[in-house]
């Protein structure tokens, strides 16, 4: 049995980070709430246009986000 996923809410702060699925093919990233350390989402591509594409269905918060190492 599937989980329906709680709602994201307002993030304040959002930590972006890619990985792979399957190493050389298939890119993910994970979106987490910083502030709160939980996760928020999954993204199936690690593009900034899929990245652009969800942080326009989710407004609210603000635009600063963080990537591993503190780039911005």
């Amino acid at each position: 049995m599937l989980l329906e996923d709680p709602p994201v809410g307002s993030v304040e702060v959002l930590g972006v980070d890619d990985f792979a699925l399957r190493r050389g093919r298939v890119y993910a990233a994970v979106l987490l709430d910083i502030l709160t350390h939980r996760p928020v989402d999954l993204v199936e591509e690690r593009t900034s246009k899929a990245l652009a594409d969800w942080l326009d269905s989710h407004p609210g918060g603000s635009r600063s986000f963080v990537t591993p190492g503190g780039r911005k």
